[in-house]
């Protein structure tokens, strides 16, 4: 074990701030990014005959992109899941809101709808997919076909668009 210990010590030492920042990168809380990277060094000790591994920094970086698609996975379920206990934070399923803030949400929704529907096709489908979906630029990047930096321009855009058209809206109705 002492072995394996002081050969992945090693091998983390010269990839491990690479590897940790890759993790950062793709998950969304920064407690993740450092719990997923610990179970990172739990797995490569866990690793039997790690002396046949002919290239370790791939195996690293293999052993992170699996640890995130897990982390993904159990975000998504804890996303879909309700505590007895607690009430649900979703409006639709539980609403205290009196009936003025029930219309003035309407109205809003309305208005942010609107203001949707009049951006490109693709901001359309990225603030949709983010901000109604809940998900990651890497997930609207790749089911829209676009790279990440792509998808943070048209987030900028889009919501750029909508505050420059809701400013208009309000200054004209003066």
């Amino acid at each position: 074990m002492s072995d394996r210990r002081s050969y992945w010590n090693r091998i983390l030492g010269e990839h491990g701030p690479g590897v940790t920042a890759f993790i950062r990168r793709r998950v969304r809380r920064a407690a993740d990014a450092s719990d997923l990277t610990q179970e990172l060094y739990l797995r490569l000790l866990r690793a039997d005959r790690a002396e046949l591994i002919r290239n370790p920094e791939a195996y690293l970086y293999t052993v992170a992109v699996n640890l995130v698609r897990e982390q993904a996975v159990l975000d998504r379920r804890w996303r879909h899941t309700v505590d007895a206990v607690d009430p649900p934070g979703d409006p639709a399923l539980v609403d205290f809101r009196t009936p003025e803030e029930q219309v003035d949400l309407q109205a809003r929704l309305a208005q942010a709808a609107e203001l949707i529907d009049e951006l490109p096709a693709k901001c359309q489908a990225v603030l949709i997919l983010q901000y109604r979906d809940g998900l990651s630029y890497e997930e609207i990047a790749s089911r829209l076909g676009v790279t990440t930096h792509a998808v943070k321009k048209y987030v900028v855009q889009g919501l750029a668009q909508c505050r420059d058209r809701l400013r208009r809206s309000k200054g004209g109705a003066r």
